[in-house]
């Protein structure tokens, strides 16, 4: 893990207030309500991709205790697409950390390159939202841009 991702994974730690993985390497699950809420189909944006005019899918499933997440949104016309694929962590009321990689490829952002993030993020709804967002959500591939990775429910 990169120095950077080792300090977003000891702030979601910190902001969730224990280990990124229980002992055994099961999923920690502080909240078995939002644990019910995360599992199943959800729809899956960043505004880069369609503009929000059509959502991806991402898919939580349980393998033995472990939550795995994984999914895309990829653009008619343009092939703009964002992918995610990992591991949920921790799951808590009102958010989730996440532990894998998330590819964005945007034809206008990163002079049209993928730009690929791997580590630890936090998922958090905020406000009556109707999604969990993803932090950071500063683009690392082409700064100042902001990316609203977000997971809907």
């Amino acid at each position: 893990m990169s120095p950077r991702g080792l300090g977003w994974a000891l702030a979601a730690a910190c902001l969730f207030g224990g280990d990124l993985f229980a002992g055994d390497g099961r999923t920690v699950v502080k909240d078995e309500a939002a644990k019910a809420r995360l599992l199943g189909v959800h729809g899956f944006t960043c505004q880069w991709v369609q503009w929000g005019r059509e959502k991806g899918r991402v898919e939580i499933t349980d393998d033995q205790g472990l939550l795995r997440l994984r999914g895309e949104q990829v653009a008619k016309g343009t092939g703009d697409f964002v992918r995610i694929e990992g591991t949920v962590t921790e799951v808590r009321a009102g958010a989730f950390t996440f532990r894998g990689r998330i590819v964005l490829q945007v034809t206008h952002l990163n002079g049209g390159k993928p730009c690929e993030r791997e580590g630890d993020f936090a998922f958090q709804v905020r406000g009556g939202r109707k999604f969990w967002r993803m932090h950071p959500m500063e683009n690392p591939c082409d700064p100042p841009v902001v990316d609203y990775v977000d997971v809907h429910f």
